[in-house]
């Protein structure tokens, strides 16, 4: 009886904070930008509005047939169930510092004997989207230094190199993982994980051009979620500047390994700067920022709080998950890649 009742307390609590963290930030946007709101919510927006929900719902259901589709080998699930694990985990991850607590959301719904093969899952998945990321920044950064001023930015050039070498060994490590995983069990304390990171060996190169496509189709879509509430704010702002812009606010968000909540503030700031390179203007940038924010994880993050809190077993599990990976010091190497969103 006192087990139940802790985890009824647990499932309360994660869905108020939940609750409490997105509408604060829901506030807090409503605060700054009042009058601006006004203007967007006139009836003759509404098709933009409508497309930015829609693109929503396609993102996360993209991102539901890749988790689906990574852990094939280790596990088969539905797609709904692979949906239910993806929201579950933008809420846990909402709630731990650096997000780390978005891969005990989505395993926490497998088998038990599954949910550590998971992790390893989970990270190849966040190193495809972040390769992504970068090959994006990486082209949005000659479009600035080929058409716009780098004025204040005399090392862009330096960090575009290092972001193509690393853009070149995040292509080659998930290419080659058969050769990646006999390289990563070298490392004296990965070794007794090596059951962990069996199950990706096998991976084709095929089923990762795969993934790397769905990854490619979700920048895209938040890109042009980004780029219409960019228009909303801003009915001026050129296609060529905001999606440069666009670039490179992900771009250098992938290095800043925030978490969440932190992650918003910089986010809007660094906004802020890379659009002030631009003739947007900056208020624009930042607004569109808070707004994708509520949009994509905000929403979602409400969601998974639900599902949890209906869940009869998934608070149980996440408190046993939470005493398996404690010594699981690969987990930190996931804070490294960031998933824009």
């Amino acid at each position: 009886m006192n087990r139940k009742w802790f985890v009824g307390l647990i499932k309360t609590l994660i869905l108020l904070v939940s609750f409490g963290i997105v509408f604060y930030k829901i506030k807090e946007f409503h605060g700054n930008s009042a009058d601006k709101l006004k203007e967007i919510l006139l009836p003759e927006n509404g098709i933009i509005i409508l497309l930015i929900a829609f693109l929503m719902c396609l993102n996360w259901f993209l991102e539901a047939v890749k988790w689906k589709y990574l852990i094939r080998d280790i596990q088969n699930i539905t797609l709904i169930h692979s949906l239910y694990s993806v929201l579950v985990g933008v809420t846990v991850g909402l709630l731990t510092p650096k997000r780390l607590g978005e891969v005990g959301g989505r395993i926490v719904l497998l088998k038990k004997e599954n949910q550590l093969k998971g992790i390893p899952a989970f990270g190849l998945g966040s190193i495809i989207q972040t390769s992504v990321t970068v090959f994006f920044g990486i082209i949005a950064g000659v479009v600035l230094i080929i058409n716009f001023t780098t004025h204040g930015l005399e090392n862009f050039n330096l960090l575009l190199i290092i972001a193509s070498i690393l853009l070149l060994f995040l292509l080659f490590f998930i290419f080659n993982l058969p050769l990646s995983v006999n390289w990563l069990l070298r490392i004296p304390w990965l070794r007794k994980y090596a059951h962990l990171f069996n199950p990706l060996a096998p991976q084709t190169r095929k089923k990762t051009a795969r993934l790397l496509g769905i990854g490619i189709t979700r920048y895209i879509i938040f890109s042009l979620q980004f780029f219409l509430l960019i228009r909303l704010f801003d009915h001026s702002a050129g296609a060529a500047e905001s999606f440069t812009g666009i670039g490179l606010t992900y771009f250098i968000m992938t290095f800043l390994p925030l978490s969440s909540l932190v992650e918003l503030g910089v986010r809007g700031s660094v906004a802020g700067f890379v659009f002030g390179l631009f003739t947007i203007q900056t208020g624009s940038g930042v607004m569109a920022v808070l707004s994708l924010w509520v949009i994509n994880l905000g929403i979602p993050a409400l969601l998974g709080a639900i599902i949890l809190h209906h869940s009869k077993h998934i608070e149980t599990e996440l408190l046993s998950l939470k005493r398996k990976v404690h010594n699981a010091p690969y987990l930190k190497c996931l804070s490294l890649t960031r998933k824009p969103k």
